[in-house]
């Protein structure tokens, strides 16, 4: 069985121990940073391979992220109209997930699913700019959204939460079916 020792804090420190403390440190700080990318990585690998999916799996998947965008929405803002008054945990949960599923929207919309019947307007994928430059809007607010979250500025959470509203009807109003 491997026994730790306790370090006693009247005895002084070796430079030796000391040293590789703060090795052990970088390395556990080194450690949490470098998966980052591999997130990055596993999220850009996941894009991919939803434009090879059957496209009317894809569309029932993005049709699941907005649904989550959606309720994230609600959630968000039935605690910013102070009708709902979980921890601020919660809050922080909400717009992190708006903001995870915000990330590159566009990519949700593959050629292979331009005419599997959705919401979705056909004019998507022949205004390519536009419709990228939307997604991203809503990805920035929601970032934005998220940073005030988790910052407590409540007042200005408020303000952010209906900026990510708007990104939302602006592209809903260009691109999708109204009911």
């Amino acid at each position: 069985m491997h026994e730790t020792t306790k370090h006693d804090a009247t005895k002084p420190r070796s430079h030796e121990a000391t040293k590789h403390e703060a090795t052990k440190h970088e390395a556990t700080k080194h450690e949490a940073t470098k998966h980052e990318p591999m997130k990055t990585s596993l999220l850009a690998l996941a894009l991919l391979a939803l434009a090879a999916d059957a496209p009317e799996a894809t569309v029932r998947y993005r049709q699941s992220v907005m649904k989550t965008l959606a309720a994230q929405m609600t959630a968000m803002s039935l605690i910013s109209k102070h009708e709902m008054t979980p921890s601020g945990e919660r809050l922080i949960l909400h717009a992190a997930t708006a903001a995870e599923f915000s990330r590159d929207l566009e990519k949700l919309f593959p050629p292979s699913t331009r005419n599997i019947r959705s919401g979705a307007l056909p004019k998507i994928w022949t205004s390519g700019a536009d419709f990228a430059a939307h997604a991203k809007k809503l990805e920035s607010e929601t970032v934005k959204l998220e940073s005030l979250a988790r910052s407590g500025m409540t007042t200005a959470f408020g303000k952010q939460l209906e900026a990510v509203g708007a990104a939302c009807k602006s592209c809903h109003d260009s691109y999708r079916q109204q009911d």
